[in-house]
Order: C-alpha cells, then sequence, then structure tokens
C-alpha cells in the first residue's frame, strides 16, 4: 500500500505536507439532546425525540408539531390558551381565567349606572359580582336586571294596594272618608309616626290596616283629667260626621275642663288634648258652613 504522502517537485527541497486529520466521532450519547436541560430532555423522551435522531428530523417534526397546534387553536388563537379547572373548587385556576378574560382587579373596577339604585347596596353587589368573576358588562347587565325586576315588585304591590283601597271604597260605600279619617285619628291618638303606619299597611295591606285603626277609633274614648271621674265620657271619633266634628270642636273650646288640659303645663296631657282637637279638625273639614 502506498503511503498518503504529498512530495514537493523535483528540485524542491520543502518537507512534505501530511493530510488534514480526520474529524474525531462524538462521543456516545452526544448530539442535539445534550444541549437540552433536564426537563426538556425528559419531555423529548416521553414523545419519542430519540438522541439518535438526526437533528435535522427532530426540528421537522418539532416544526409539524407546533403547525398541528396552530390548525387546532388558531394562528389568531396562539398564546391566548388557558388552562382548565380541574373542578368549581380550583380556585386558583377559576380566577386566572377570569382574570385573563377581563375581570377588574378589584370590585371598585366596576363602573355600574343605574339610575335610582342605591348607591351602598350597588357597592356591596360589586363585591358580590368581583367573586363571581363576572366581566363588567355581565355586571352591568345583572345589575339592570336586578333593578328591572326590583321596580316590576313595587308595581305590583302598588297596583295591590289600589285594588285593595277600590275594594274597601265598594264596602264602606258613603262612610269611606270619615271612616278613614276615624282611623288616622286613632293611629295619631295612639302616637303612631307615620313610618310605623307605613309599615302595618305593608304587612297588614292597606284595607285591613284601614280597617284595624278604623275599630281602634271607633271605639276609642277621652281619657278622663285628674278629678273628673264624674265626667261623661265622650264616644270615639266614629261617631262624628263632618258637621258634628265642627260642633263637637266649638264645645270643647267651650269646655273649661278641656281646656284646662289643651293648655296645661304637663306636655303630655297638653298633647292628648291636642291631638283629639287635631282629629276633630280633620273630620270637620268638609262641615258646611
Amino acid at each position: 500500500m502506498t503511503e498518503n504522502v504529498q512530495t514537493a517537485p523535483v528540485g524542491d527541497q520543502a518537507a512534505p505536507t501530511p493530510a488534514p486529520e480526520p474529524t474525531p466521532a462524538p462521543p456516545a450519547g452526544a448530539s442535539w439532546r445534550s444541549k437540552l436541560p433536564g426537563d426538556l430532555a425528559e419531555w423529548a423522551d416521553a414523545k419519542g425525540y430519540k438522541p439518535d435522531l438526526p437533528a435535522e428530523d427532530v426540528a421537522t417534526m418539532a416544526l409539524q408539531s407546533y403547525n398541528s397546534l396552530e390548525k387546532l387553536f388558531g394562528a389568531d388563537k396562539a398564546g391566548r390558551t388557558v388552562q382548565l379547572p380541574k373542578d368549581e373548587s380550583d380556585t386558583a385556576a377559576l380566577d386566572a381565567i377570569f382574570d385573563r378574560l377581563g375581570r377588574p382587579k378589584d370590585a371598585n373596577g366596576y363602573e355600574i349606572k343605574i339610575d335610582g339604585a342605591d348607591e351602598k347596596f350597588l357597592g356591596t353587589a360589586k363585591g358580590w359580582f368581583h367573586k363571581a368573576g363576572l366581566l363588567p358588562k355581565q355586571a352591568q347587565m345583572v345589575a339592570e336586571l336586578y333593578r328591572a325586576a326590583e321596580l316590576d315588585s313595587v308595581r305590583k304591590v302598588q297596583q295591590d294596594h289600589a285594588t285593595e283601597i277600590e275594594g274597601l271604597e265598594r264596602e264602606w260605600g258613603p262612610q269611606f272618608e270619615q271612616k278613614v279619617e276615624v282611623g288616622k285619628a286613632a293611629a295619631k291618638a295612639a302616637g303612631m309616626p307615620e313610618e310605623d303606619i307605613k309599615a302595618a299597611e305593608a304587612v297588614w295591606g292597606p284595607a285591613k290596616a284601614a280597617k284595624y285603626f278604623e275599630f281602634f277609633g271607633r271605639n276609642y274614648v277621652e281619657a278622663q283629667p285628674p278629678g273628673a271621674e264624674n265626667r261623661t265620657q265622650t264616644p270615639g271619633f266614629a261617631q262624628h260626621t263632618p258637621a258634628t266634628a265642627k260642633a263637637k270642636m266649638d264645645a270643647l273650646y267651650g269646655d273649661r275642663l278641656f281646656m284646662e288640659r289643651y293648655n296645661s303645663p304637663d306636655p303630655k296631657v297638653r298633647a292628648v288634648a291636642m291631638a283629639e282637637m287635631d282629629a276633630l279638625a280633620k273630620l270637620a273639614v268638609n262641615a258646611k258652613m
């Protein structure tokens, strides 16, 4: 076998030039895989990217996988995927989804505008919306639907009350106005504030409440002042028509004992007498002069 040595031309005295040494083969297992971090190398093994595969084949396989992913989700969706929660108790995953979709950072981020809504209640509702993961548009819609339902409920109550009053007008007939005033006088004499009267109407309904108050007024008897044990008791307000109520007022103004109560230095005694006079004045408002 002839030795692979280049010789200089005849007459040239230069030393022969040796052939370049061949590139050493990579050590066993040294490939594109050796450059991957540990977790990615394990993932590559699990996916079938073996160390002995040529780097060109690995690149082709990786590109094919990514291309399939884009076809599945769409190129416009790349980078916009989320991880579904394990179940409804996986709050961390749920919160991540809500935040990614656009939930405000906190409850104050909801800008909800509802005409006539109670601002304090609305602030509480915003906290509920944030906890439920609602987006701003969803929160606005829920608030509007709730407000509409609330107004419908109020209108229904008003309509029901109007229907009750109409029925009571038919039941009491010509005595309706007088009986209503009798009930109001009884409530005032009992010291009931307007809000308590409205609360009673809300619980019982206006017709039943009017009947209760009218009953008390019809059976009301004046309190006796000290030292007047033998004084004849005056029947309740229901005994008066507008004309008799006016006559009663005139009589009381001429009653020395009543006027003593009406001008009493004791505010409690004076208040009772004044309430009685006020009630009679309301009954007498339609009296013919």
